[in-house]
């Protein structure tokens, strides 16, 4: 069921753009049937087309293996994220 619930919050960021955003475990129900059910979404996001992207920019450069800090940085600086010192191991890593 992870793997759907993967899928679920994937969907909702990158194709979608609306997500919840609260999803914690009490939010996430098990039907006696196996599907699940998600609830209270009462705190939802839109996302731009541009965080959308950057988003996926951020996942793609995380999946690479080796992560090029790099990347990582770059992706992360285009939805917003600084650093004091504006270093990029520490946008990768958090």
């Amino acid at each position: 069921q992870i793997g759907l619930l993967l899928d679920v919050h994937g969907h909702q960021l990158l194709i979608n753009g609306v997500f919840n955003g609260d999803p914690h475990a009490g939010n996430i129900l098990e039907m006696p049937d196996g599907r699940l059910g998600l609830i209270d979404y009462g705190l939802t996001k839109r996302l731009t087309d541009n965080e959308r992207l950057a988003l996926a920019r951020v996942v793609k450069s995380l999946g690479k293996d080796p992560v090029n800090s790099g990347d990582v940085a770059s992706a992360m600086r285009q939805l917003g994220f600084i650093t004091k010192f504006d270093n990029d191991e520490i946008l990768t890593k958090y």
